[in-house]
C-alpha cells in the first residue's frame, strides 16, 4: 500500500490515490539480448567468461570476513524473501552494491540503487518506476519516499543522504513486495482494501464509498496492478508456501488500515509499516 517515509520516522497522510506520475528523469530501459551459444567458438568464449567470473568471485570472497558474508546472506534472504540466495550470490550482490556506492553523480546513484533493489526483490521485469523529487514538506517534516501501489511507482527525495536513500529505496520496494503478496492472496479484496482506505482518509462516508465501489472501478484497478506487476493469473500459488501466512496477514490487516492523519501511532504500528521500517533499516545499516 502507499505510504510516505519521513525523516525521524514521521509521516504524513497516506496517499493511495491513482496519481499521474510527475515528469522527472527516468532510468533508460536497456534491452537484454541472451547470448547465442551456437557454435564451438562461441561456446568456448562463454566458458572462458564463466571461468573469469568464478575467479572474480573467489578474489571478491577474500575481501570479506566469514561473519560479514553470513550477516549479509541472512539480511538479503530476509529482505528479498529469497531463501535461494547462496554465499556466492551474496558476494556478487555485495560487489554490485559496492560499485553502486562509487557512482559520483547523485541521481545516477539513486537510479542504480533502485535498479539493484528492484532486481533483488524479483521485480526485474515488472514495470515499477522510480521518480525523483527535490523534497516535499509536510508540516515540520521532510518526506523521504512514497510508494503508489495502484500506479506502480516509488518516489524518492534526492536531497537526502546517500546512506539514507539506500534505506528509503529498500523500504519502499519492500512495500512493493507487500503489494505482490497481498494482491496474489486475493486481488479483489486487496484492491478493495486500498480504495476504501483511500476514500476514508479523504473523509468520505460509508454511503459514498458504496456508490463509488462499482465492479468496473475495482476491475480497472485490478487490471492496472496485473499489468505493471506482470501477473497474468493472480493466485496464492504464486507465493512460496512459507510466505503465504504473511500474505494472508497483510490482506486481513489491510481491511482496517489506519491512516497517519487518523492515528499516527496506530499507523506506525501497522504490519506494513513495521515490516518496511525493519527491512529499510537493516539494509541501510548493511550498506553503510
Amino acid at each position: 500500500m502507499s505510504d510516505s517515509y519521513f525523516l525521524n520516522g514521521f509521516r504524513n497522510t497516506v496517499n493511495r490515490s491513482v496519481l499521474t506520475p510527475p515528469k522527472v528523469h527516468e532510468p533508460p530501459k536497456i534491452p537484454h539480448t541472451p547470448p547465442n551459444f551456437n557454435g564451438k567458438g562461441k561456446l568456448a568464449i562463454a566458458l572462458a567468461g564463466l571461468s573469469l567470473l568464478a575467479a572474480s568471485s573467489v578474489l571478491s570472497a577474500k575481501q570479506y570476513r566469514e561473519s560479514q558474508i553470513d550477516k549479509a546472506q541472512q539480511t538479503f534472504q530476509e529482505t528479498f524473501m529469497r531463501d535461494d540466495i547462496s554465499r556466492e550470490e551474496t558476494i556478487e550482490m555485495l560487489e554490485r552494491y559496492k560499485e553502486i556506492k562509487k557512482i559520483p553523480d547523485k541521481e545516477e546513484y539513486l537510479k542504480a540503487m533502485f535498479k539493484e533493489a528492484k532486481r533483488n526483490f524479483g521485480f526485474e521485469n515488472a514495470d515499477i518506476d522510480l521518480y525523483l523529487n527535490e523534497g516535499k514538506i509536510h508540516g515540520n517534516y521532510q518526506i523521504l519516499g512514497n510508494t503508489n501501489s495502484l500506479c506502480g511507482f516509488i518516489e524518492i527525495t534526492k536531497t537526502q543522504t546517500r546512506d539514507k536513500a539506500a534505506d528509503s529505496i529498500h523500504h519502499e520496494m519492500r512495500h512493493m513486495k507487500q503489494v505482490y503478496l497481498g494482491f496474489n492472496a486475493n486481488p479483489e479484496q486487496y484492491v478493495r482494501n486500498i480504495l476504501i482506505s483511500q476514500l476514508k482518509s479523504k473523509g468520505k462516508d460509508e454511503e459514498f464509498i458504496k456508490r463509488v465501489m462499482t465492479p468496473n472501478y475495482i476491475k480497472d484497478n485490478i487490471e492496472g496492478i496485473k499489468q505493471y506487476m506482470k501477473i497474468d493469473n493472480p493466485s496464492l500459488n504464486n507465493i512460496p508456501e512459507k510466505d503465504r501466512p504473511f500474505a494472508l496477514q497483510l490482506l486481513n490487516e489491510g481491511k482496517n488500515y489506519i491512516s497517519s492523519e487518523a492515528d499516527h501511532e496506530g499507523y506506525m504500528n501497522t504490519l506494513e509499516e513495521r515490516d518496511a521500517y525493519n527491512i529499510g533499516q537493516k539494509m541501510g545499516k548493511l550498506l553503510t
